[in-house]
């Protein structure tokens, strides 16, 4: 029981424990025996480390059963409260199922937290074709940016559409089908800037485009460097704390270098496999036409991609590399 919550809490958790649980809590750790209280205290340490760890002045899991029996209060962002069988069986919870939902919160018995819809959500999110993109804002990017100093989007093709060497995408609008420009780069790192703390830094990583512009022009380095800053300073042109956005692109990566998949990672401990490809975030609703699916990765598959990411930062020779940061927001004091 006890490695199943924890190991729900250390791959897709926050542990929100109000002010007046925190001492019970701290005691029924105490009088666990040696594995679990290691186990237990080191999570804890982990998920402090990590900004996962909430003692807010707020209900109590008493006050919040008490409020979802009624139907009434309001749970901000808790999805999920785990309980012991008597407290389930007080929420009509019953012992097949593990768990009950209503009111988008789901109570839970220990041992079936994995069932929960709320943990089956956080660690593969679908996203319809048509779905609003700022669902996608709202469900993951605004939350763990709130508590994350970094954020990296990884994609091989994420500058082609900003530097002109991807098709444009095609809308109908009236009877007439029309080319219009995709955003998807601009709008992720506008999104991420929204919640991000003061001196946090967004990184986008991909490779050099190797088709020529759509209009025919040369991509030029200095060209390319200009449409960048130019479009991410317009993008962060509403953040009014410091903020650095960092870019590199790599011409021609090396095979042990170059990287196929698409990634977005959180340094709050999540990361996302993202299939298709941010493309698809391009226009204000989700483009099909398959889902848009953000599978959570795992901490070795992590590191993977935080190593791919240095990889391209410190590719060499340095001369395939294009690098840059783009800064905004006002310096605060010391």
């Amino acid at each position: 029981m006890h490695r199943e919550v924890i190991r729900t809490l250390e791959r897709c958790g926050v542990l929100h424990v109000a002010e007046a649980d925190s001492a019970e809590l701290f005691e029924a750790i105490k009088g666990l025996g040696d594995l679990s209280k290691t186990l237990w205290r080191k999570l804890l340490y982990a998920l402090n480390d990590l900004n996962r760890f909430e003692q807010p002045d707020g209900p109590t899991v008493r006050e919040l059963l008490n409020q979802w029996t009624q139907g009434t209060g309001a749970y901000g962002d808790v999805r999920l409260v785990v309980v012991g069988r008597e407290a389930a069986g007080e929420c009509g919870v019953d012992d097949v199922t593990g768990f009950r939902s209503g009111g988008g919160v789901d109570i839970a018995i220990a041992d079936s937290i994995d069932r929960a819809p709320s943990v089956i959500e956080a660690e593969r999110a679908h996203f319809a074709p048509g779905t609003p993109r700022q669902a996608i804002a709202d469900f993951i990017l605004h939350p763990l940016a709130a508590r994350s100093r970094s954020v990296t989007v990884f994609d091989p093709h994420l500058f082609d559409h900003m530097l002109g060497t991807a098709t444009p995408r095609r809308a109908k609008i009236g009877a007439e089908w029309v080319e219009q420009p995709s955003d998807h780069v601009e709008w992720l790192v506008g999104e991420l800037s929204v919640t991000l703390p003061a001196n946090a830094t967004i990184i986008l990583v991909g490779d050099y485009p190797t088709d020529r512009r759509k209009d025919g022009a040369l991509l030029t380095k200095e060209v390319a460097r200009a449409n960048i800053e130019a479009a991410l300073a317009k993008s962060l042109a509403s953040r009014d704390q410091p903020i650095n956005v960092n870019y590199c692109l790599v011409q021609a990566p090396k095979r042990d270098t170059k990287v196929s998949n698409r990634y977005l990672t959180f340094d709050c401990g999540f990361a996302f496999l993202v299939d298709h490809d941010f493309f698809r975030l391009g226009a204000s609703h989700i483009e099909g036409p398959e889902d848009l699916l953000l599978s959570l990765l795992g901490q070795e598959a992590q590191q993977r991609v935080r190593d791919l990411a240095t990889g391209y930062a410190n590719y060499t020779p340095e001369s395939a590399r294009l690098a840059g940061q783009v800064s905004a927001g006002q310096a605060t004091g010391s």
